[in-house]
């Protein structure tokens, strides 16, 4: 899905230039000094930075002037209010993760400024504590039960072409562990329903094929029909607005954001808040248990460093309590 992929990566562009257009000329020089990184690394920057230096200095028209007289104490204190955010009227704090992903965008936002010349000294990187990872274990995930409580409340909630759409994004999520973007960057092209794979594309760009399994293939091509009406009966792609396999009602490629959307449709019968990332951790979490092969987790979900994987490979109690015995009765 390399074309979905260019796509996306062409309009993540525009938003970013749109978003910085009027924007004082350090923040675009900021912007070209991480061109580096990938499309949805540099919209993640800008969405965070931009908030932070406008509560910072106090105006919205953030001028060099008066980031440049922030102090460190400022910094500390806004690192410590950025522990919580309001979601759905509630306050709930943000993981060690995010708080960590934070403090990377500033630092480089301040290794930037004392590298250009625009203070002598980075007031944030050297004197503010990166916040704790917390390696914990502690995956959010949806058991069986839960698995199929989500499935049978999208086929009771979802109506029209659109439910054929909504049913296979989130069966595609849970069987793959594919992320929000790489969903949306399918065409049409990406899927071979004869042999029951997908072509897809991570965020290093290293291309894979993913097997969703006979009942979620099915239901890609039940959506495939519907998606063949709504373009207007276009066998040719070429001919049609857009090769993305998942589309809305306007026939535009879906963006990451509306997969986020659509899954809030369909989670409000759980306690837990479920994101597009936590069906990925889901798909890890089950594979792992009912396989305890950890490298296949590795590969479906297109981890490179298997470091990674570990996080989703928890052990149970009971497992555990069997090892114990083991190590007993050589005793």
């Amino acid at each position: 899905n390399m074309q979905g992929r260019i796509e996306n990566e062409i309009k993540t562009n525009k938003k970013i230039e749109e978003k910085i257009k009027d924007m004082p000329e350090y923040i675009k020089e900021y912007m070209a000094s991480i061109s580096g990184k990938s499309h949805t690394t540099r919209e993640a920057y800008i969405n965070v930075l931009i908030p932070c230096l406008k509560t910072l200095t106090g105006d919205e028209e953030i001028p060099i002037e008066k980031v440049q007289k922030i102090k460190t104490v400022q910094l500390q204190k806004h690192m410590n209010d950025m522990k919580y955010r309001i979601v759905d009227g509630k306050q709930v704090k943000l993981s060690s993760n995010t708080l960590a992903t934070r403090w990377s965008i500033l630092s480089s936002f301040y290794k930037f400024l004392t590298a250009y010349g625009y203070i002598e000294k980075d007031l944030f990187t050297n004197y503010i504590e990166r916040p704790q990872i917390k390696n914990n274990n502690e995956v959010v995930a949806l058991n069986e039960k839960e698995i199929k409580m989500l499935i049978e409340n999208v086929k009771a909630k979802a109506k029209g072409n659109l439910r054929y759409r909504d049913i296979s994004i989130i069966m595609l999520a849970l069987t793959t562990g594919l992320r929000k973007t790489a969903i949306t960057e399918i065409n049409v092209e990406d899927i071979d329903f004869e042999n029951g794979s997908i072509k897809t594309t991570n965020k290093g760009e290293k291309t894979w094929n993913v097997y969703p399994g006979e009942t979620t293939m099915n239901m890609l091509d039940l959506w495939y029909g519907k998606r063949w009406s709504m373009m207007g009966g276009l066998e040719d792609i070429s001919k049609s607005s857009t090769g993305a396999f998942f589309i809305n009602n306007k026939r535009e490629r879906l963006i990451p954001n509306s997969v986020d959307h659509i899954l809030s449709k369909y989670t409000d019968i759980f306690d837990k808040r479920i994101t597009p990332h936590k069906l990925r951790a889901t798909c890890a979490t089950n594979l792992y248990n009912k396989t305890k092969d950890i490298m296949l987790v590795a590969e479906t979900l297109g981890h490179s460093d298997i470091k990674v994987t570990k996080r989703y490979t928890k052990i149970d109690e009971e497992i555990k309590r069997t090892a114990g015995n083991i190590m007993n009765d050589l005793l």
